[in-house]
């Protein structure tokens, strides 16, 4: 997953702080760890993460998890059109790749405009 990040030059670290953080519904921001692949692993009781741009540009992507498998919403305010079917398209790569054997005969992608 980092390897696909940094090819279009985005990154889990805030830029300024250098920490990978997440957001309670509270509001209180957390700080996440890295896995060996450079990514984040499914932490009890965090269901977001933002992938930076830039120190002012980021991506904000949340999930729910299912009984049937898991949700992604990724939040694209404010980020220049032809960079985020970049993003999309390598967003929905690594999770396609993750979870596509888990479905089987079921919806394994959906897009919904809200």
């Amino acid at each position: 997953m980092k390897n696909s990040l940094s090819s279009l030059g985005v990154v889990l670290e805030n830029p300024l702080t250098k920490k990978i953080t997440s957001w309670t519904d509270e509001g209180n921001q957390i700080e996440l760890h890295p896995n060996e692949k450079g990514g984040v692993d499914f932490v009890e009781g965090v269901d977001n993460v933002q992938f930076w741009i830039n120190a002012g540009e980021d991506v904000f992507v949340k999930w729910v998890r299912f009984e049937e498998g898991v949700e992604f919403c990724f939040f694209l305010n404010g980020v220049d059109r032809k960079f985020a079917r970049q993003i999309i398209s390598m967003l929905v790569d690594i999770v396609f790749d993750i979870y596509q054997s888990s479905y089987e005969e079921k919806t394994a992608f959906a897009i919904d405009f809200d």
